[in-house]
């Protein structure tokens, strides 16, 4: 498993919001083609994994996080995710939405200064983290979901 690098995506994250409010566009085109060639660095270390162009990503986020007990940073709130996740089954729903409401961190920027939600329980967020990693097999066995 690729280690889990959250500060640098962060990091871009930071520049390229930060040179998008304050600098001109020939400036912004030189930094977000530094941080273009830092992510290419980063898939090439298997650091960073892409999803194909045509595919759903928010499955590939949501299956990933859930199989491996990772914290979502994401201010996507999975609402069709949850919606389409009723097709595969009440275990599967019901562990989605108790990870979901769990594990996604939310955040704000002001300026270039990251901001993560003051109301997530980290602390309790990494227990139920586990607890669905432990039972995510379990929860999509012949769903034709494919483990990570």
């Amino acid at each position: 498993m690729p280690p889990y690098i959250p500060d640098v995506v962060i990091a871009f994250g930071m520049l390229l919001f930060s040179k998008m409010m304050n600098e001109s566009d020939e400036s912004m085109e030189a930094d977000s083609n530094e941080v273009v060639l830092a992510l290419r660095k980063l898939v090439l270390q298997g650091n960073l994994v892409l999803t194909p162009r045509e595919d759903y990503d928010d499955s590939y986020i949501v299956n990933y996080g859930m199989s491996k007990g990772a914290i979502v940073v994401s201010n996507d709130r999975y609402r069709d995710h949850l919606s389409q996740a009723e097709a595969r089954g009440k275990k599967f729903l019901d562990l989605l939405t108790k990870y979901l409401k769990a594990c996604r961190l939310s955040f704000a920027f002001r300026g270039d200064e990251f901001i993560p939600s003051p109301d997530f329980d980290l602390a309790g967020g990494k227990v139920v983290c586990k607890y669905v990693a432990e039972r995510y097999r379990d929860a999509v066995g012949g769903t034709g979901f494919t483990y990570f």
